[in-house]
């Protein structure tokens, strides 16, 4: 089977777009509960919530992740979009 990497590409940046966009509908229920909302508390209630590790480079998130607990992590694709 052959793979168009131009398909490939798209699909690639597909994902990563849907990924921004959930994490940016998390973080805003996240400050509307939290009026001291930063992204370290954000992170860390990520992994509590929806059991995804979100990395961070200095103070901004990284586009990598690590998913921690499979079932929050279902949650969070059910809630937020699973594209």
């Amino acid at each position: 089977m052959e793979t168009n990497f131009q398909d490939w590409d798209r699909a690639q940046k597909e994902r990563r777009n849907k990924y921004w966009m959930r994490l940016q509908q998390a973080f805003k229920d996240y400050q509307n509960k939290n009026e001291d909302a930063t992204m370290s508390s954000f992170r860390y209630w990520m992994e509590l919530q929806y059991g995804l590790r979100v990395n961070m480079v200095g103070t901004n998130i990284d586009s990598s992740y690590q998913i921690i607990d499979e079932s929050k992590h279902t949650l969070f694709l059910l809630k937020y979009g699973q594209g």
